[in-house]
């Protein structure tokens, strides 16, 4: 009894929050997995994750036959299957797309008459219409774009648009600013959004040199910095900012020319810190490719070209696995449930996690409760007020680190029923007494004849010694009378 008293003090302090999780080290490294297969090859082409996790593709170059193409598409990472949508006006290379509010926006980009597009192609997903939009500020090919507050859009670098040169695009004007210049003039870098920040990675000079530099932008102040560069000058790399504060970069090529020098490494560039993570290879070299990261934690890469041919596999690779489990989906008012939390990075440093779970029904937060923890793994005791409405709710996790980025995990369904009565809890009280005792009454039987069987072996052992000695005895009087 007091060792099982023990136990629950220790329970009930982990429950409480009073100590913080220790770290574990993190899991070994995964690898790639082939998930499937586009719909022909890409490289080249305009990609934009939506909010609901699928993810838009349009307009291609082919490398074979040196073909645009105008075909568009949603990918499902779930099923990893393909959507034909509307074609867009016209097929261009190297142009940048970013999603807000409902529409893909596509800036720049060359058409297969080797001139440049003049103006902003918007898609529309609720009636699958493509639509011309005003015309741009700079026109030219391999710009990049990315959304950083939901309505504004950076476009950034690219040739013959005057490398350096940046814009802001209002969604909801359909208007453009001129924004500060970039450091350096850059294009074909890979640029990804993460917070109110938005980061270009490599890319070609002005001088077609390919260079090692990070810029960042910040929309807050409204300026460029400079990061710690990349390990090795990278271009026509594909990017993504993972949730877990990785940047991937993967393939891409060191090299000017359009076929030579492609590379299948993946380098994860940390945001806190600004060191580079090895990431396991891709299969083969790629560039102009394209990658995203799913809900469950994986980063998604497809498309692009080895110099010769396009690549038309879809690999995965997984980055980070969160586990969320209740004890019970279940709970009476007055009481409480355990809320199992594992956390995972497989290439994220370490760093302090923490957590808010939000008790929900509708739009109605209940309760909520502090998870704040440092390391991976714990178990949380979550109380449930005698005042809460007996009905279904769903707990809601909020759970990222200390350095902003923030990880999706499933809401978990709770049913609160109402509280027992007194005479309910006397009856299960006079219920579990009464299991009790038959338990104990049980073992005390167990006992008893464990006891008798004991008693009953040690008397045939003394007997068995008995018979052996006067054997002994005799034999050894058998032998003196010789």
């Amino acid at each position: 009894m007091v060792r099982k008293g023990i136990v629950g003090v220790v329970v009930l302090l982990l429950a409480m929050g009073l100590g913080r999780w220790r770290h574990r080290p993190r899991a070994a490294p995964q690898d790639w997995v082939l998930e499937g297969q586009i719909t022909g090859e890409r490289s080249a082409f305009v990609s934009a994750e939506l909010p609901d996790g699928r993810t838009f593709v349009a307009l291609r170059y082919n490398v074979t036959g040196e073909v645009f193409r105008n075909d568009t598409w949603l990918l499902d990472p779930a099923d990893m299957t393909w959507e034909r949508l509307a074609d867009s006006p016209v097929g261009t290379e190297g142009s940048a797309g970013a999603y807000a509010d409902g529409k893909v926006y596509v800036f720049g980009g060359l058409l297969s008459n080797f001139s440049y597009i003049t103006t902003v192609l918007i898609y529309d997903l609720a009636t699958d219409e493509w639509s011309t939009g005003p015309a741009l500020s700079g026109t030219g090919v391999f710009m990049r774009a990315a959304t950083i507050d939901g309505t504004c859009i950076l476009i950034a670098g690219g040739w013959h648009h005057g490398f350096e040169k940046c814009y802001a695009f209002d969604t909801r004007t359909g208007a453009f600013e001129a924004a500060p210049d970039m450091p350096e003039g850059r294009a074909a870098g890979a640029m990804v959004a993460y917070g109110d920040s938005v980061y270009y990675f490599g890319g070609w000079d002005s001088s077609y040199a390919i260079q090692r530099s990070v810029f960042g932008y910040t929309l807050i102040g409204d300026y460029w910095w400079s990061g710690t560069p990349l390990p090795e000058a990278r271009a026509s790399m594909a990017g993504v900012a993972g949730s877990d504060g990785v940047v991937y970069l993967i393939g891409g090529t060191n090299n000017v020319g359009w076929y030579e020098a492609n590379v299948a490494e993946v380098w994860g560039y940390d945001l806190s810190s600004g060191g580079t993570i090895i990431v396991p290879a891709v299969a083969e070299p790629a560039r102009y490719g394209a990658a995203f990261e799913t809900a469950d934690g994986r980063i998604v890469f497809f498309g692009g070209h080895n110099g010769t041919e396009g690549s038309t596999d879809i690999w995965s690779l997984k980055v980070w696995d969160i586990e969320a489990i209740l004890s019970s989906g279940t709970v009476a008012q007055g009481g409480s449930v355990q809320l199992s939390l594992s956390l995972t990075t497989y290439f994220a440093p370490e760093e302090g996690w923490y957590g808010t779970a939000y008790l929900m029904a509708g739009d109605i937060t209940y309760a909520l409760y502090d998870i704040s923890a440092l390391g991976v793994k714990g178990i949380l005791e979550l109380p449930i007020s005698e005042g809460m409405p007996a009905q279904d709710y769903l707990l809601v996790l909020d759970v990222g680190a200390d350095w902003d980025y923030d990880l999706q995990v499933e809401p978990l369904p709770l049913t609160v029923t109402e509280a027992p009565s007194i005479a309910d809890q006397l009856q299960e009280m006079q219920e579990q007494n009464e299991a009790l005792q038959e338990q104990l009454e049980a073992a005390q039987a167990e006992l008893a004849d464990a006891t008798d069987a004991k008693l009953d072996a040690t008397i045939g052992y003394v007997i068995l010694v008995l018979v052996l000695v006067t054997l002994v005895v005799g034999v050894v009087g058998l032998v003196r009378r010789k």
